[in-house]
């Protein structure tokens, strides 16, 4: 096994890494050293990764890429502080994007809008990570195709040759140059990564226990859920996704295939579909929970009601520094000002966020509510009572 990282350095010669010359190489010209050590299976080893600048008490910022059971575990090194990635997943039209971009609004993070859908595939940021599908599930036994793009992402890497041949014009290349420069100044920096990506979730347990990232998983009533795929026109298939992946059906989904199958069958509409939808996602998450100690789970609901308090607590939790302008930022998205719901296939973040938790019931008949519930007893007892659903 190899582990490698590449060591950006201020200092115009070699810095002394502790690491047996026959496994370096300094390249001056480039100001980057290569660390390449090989590692025993089922052994420990640690390479820090410093970026030297000038900060309180003589400290530096650095990214520690830890080699653990299954991968890869990357900390953070902040003013002394150590910060994991983070991952904002859950069931789509949940909150993911309200909730990604309020904790991105600390100056400790930064955001990536996900990478897991294969409409993002080919983006500058995302290197060479390429998806085919939704809800990709990846596991030991097909990660090869996808852990490096992965650990690019979690680098903090531009793909700055991809960038550049995309280039047309003086201004898209302006842009690559911007972009090549934030991304080493948030490197400089020791800014965090914050992945927000919902069609991560079959994937959030293989990050999770390879990278070290910790997980936020937003969670929504299905009555909602299924009001909003109505409203936005969404072509719901889960059985597209769930029964083309052998893997996923194996490890989670085998329960389900009867009903899956049914659906692909017979004469479904976007409710019945959609609610199904939701309780493939739910019953993983349910999983999730039984599983990962550490993890947040926020239900949506709940950070509607109060969002200040509620994300004031999920801020102490991952230890992020709450300010002045955070709480504005979170007002501003959450204030009673705001409409009240979306509408058409709009995806606003800004609305009554009180307001918004519980409108699906005006939205919805009362043949179509009775319907969802049918469609996700069994697993919806674990998040929502039958108060819920008045």
């Amino acid at each position: 096994m190899r582990l490698t990282a590449l060591v950006r350095n201020e200092n115009s010669s070699a810095p002394s890494t502790g690491v047996p010359d026959s496994c370096c190489q300094w390249r001056p010209e480039r100001k980057l050293f290569r660390i390449t050590r090989q590692v025993p299976p089922g052994s420990v080893a640690c390479v820090s990764v410093a970026h030297r600048q000038s900060v309180p008490h003589n400290q530096s910022n650095a990214i520690s890429a830890t080699r653990v059971a299954h991968g890869v575990e990357f900390v953070f090194m902040v003013n002394g502080s150590s910060r994991r990635p983070l991952l904002v997943t859950g069931s789509p039209r949940s909150g993911s994007t309200w909730v990604g971009r309020m904790l991105a609004a600390s100056p400790e993070l930064y955001y990536v809008h996900e990478p897991f859908n294969p409409s993002c595939s080919g983006r500058d940021d995302l290197g060479r990570l390429r998806f085919t599908q939704h809800f990709t599930y990846i596991t030991s036994e097909n990660e090869s195709t996808y852990r490096p793009g992965v650990q690019r992402i979690l680098e903090g890497r531009y793909d700055l040759l991809h960038a550049l041949l995309s280039c047309r014009r003086r201004s898209q290349l302006r842009t690559v140059l911007a972009n090549r420069k934030a991304f080493a100044d948030r490197r400089r920096d020791g800014i965090v990564p914050l992945i927000k990506d919902p069609i991560a979730l079959m994937s959030a347990g293989w990050l999770a226990r390879s990278f070290g990232l910790q997980c936020v998983v937003t969670i929504r009533h299905p009555g909602a859920f299924v009001a909003s795929i109505k409203r936005l026109g969404w072509d719901s298939k889960p059985f597209n996704w769930a029964l083309s992946q052998p893997l996923l059906m194996r490890d989670f989904l085998q329960p389900f295939e009867a009903e899956l199958r049914e659906l692909e069958t017979g004469d479904s509409d976007v409710i019945e579909r959609a609610a199904m939808a939701w309780k493939l996602h739910h019953y993983v998450i349910k999983q999730y929970k039984d599983t990962f100690d550490d993890w947040i789970f926020l239900r949506h609901e709940d950070i509607s009601q109060d969002p200040v308090e509620q994300f004031r607590r999920v801020y102490e939790k991952l230890s992020l520094t709450w300010t002045d302008k955070v709480e504005e930022t979170i007002r501003s998205h959450s204030s009673s000002t705001n409409p009240k719901e979306a509408e058409g296939k709009d995806k606003p973040l800004h609305l009554d966020s009180r307001a918004a938790a519980h409108g699906w019931k005006d939205r919805l008949e009362a043949d179509e509510v009775e319907r969802i519930r049918a469609r996700v007893d069994g697993v919806v007892q674990a998040f929502y009572g039958d108060s819920e659903w008045l």
